[in-house]
């Protein structure tokens, strides 16, 4: 076959590198090669292919049709493969910011709450440590006034036991009056419907002497 008409067909598909810098044989191959350019390239190697005589000529544009279907398909899955890991990188990128700025506020959030509570108990500890020096002016001053304290404390913990046992005890009388006061109105409800049978069962019955005296 001819070398130059297989350099032209393949300067014009842009497949072959010497041919696509000669600007006589065809244009430059484009930077973004899309599907169309593809299937261009695919046709006028088929119409190339149907124009040769010779079966080996044939035979020489159908492996090169094959090999560039290969080529265009593994370039089809290696641009999948790179849009799929940008698109896991950008989902682990995205995800990473987020749990970055989670815990950065978390930690903040903590850093805050400790220091709170290391406020809180430096208050503690002047308020303990205040008290603490009244209790020991107290002690120092009158030691019969503290055992009246705990005295205090103790009869309020006797009363307050107490009023709670008092309580409890009212709860429960409570409980067993609503039980009963529930028991009375069941009853009270049970009465008045036998009460309405026996009022129709009068009237029924009024009604049949009236029927038989009549």
């Amino acid at each position: 076959m001819p070398q130059d008409a297989l350099g032209t067909d393949a300067g014009e598909a842009g497949i072959d590198g010497e041919a696509t810098s000669q600007p006589k044989r065809g244009p430059v191959a484009k930077a973004n090669w899309t599907p169309k350019d593809s299937s261009t390239l695919m046709l006028r190697l088929m119409m190339k292919e149907r124009e040769q005589v010779l079966p080996e000529d044939k035979v020489f544009y159908q492996q090169i049709a094959e090999h560039i279907d290969k080529l265009l398909l593994e370039t089809s899955k290696q641009k999948q493969g790179r849009v799929d890991a940008e698109e896991r990188e950008k989902l682990s990128t995205t995800g990473f910011l987020e749990r970055e700025q989670r815990y950065i506020k978390e930690i903040r959030q903590t850093e805050e709450a400790l220091q709170r509570v290391i406020n809180e108990k430096e208050e503690k500890q002047k308020e303990l440590a205040g008290k603490t020096v009244t209790l020991n002016q107290m002690n120092e001053s009158s030691t019969a006034a503290v055992r009246e304290s705990i005295s205090s404390q103790e009869r309020a913990t006797t009363e307050e036991q107490q009023l709670r046992k008092e309580l409890r005890d009212i709860q429960n009388d409570k409980r067993e009056l609503t039980d009963r006061h529930a028991l009375n109105a069941k009853d009270l409800e049970l009465l008045e419907q036998e009460n309405e049978r026996l009022r129709q069962h009068v009237k029924a019955f009024q009604r049949d002497v009236n029927e038989i005296l009549a």
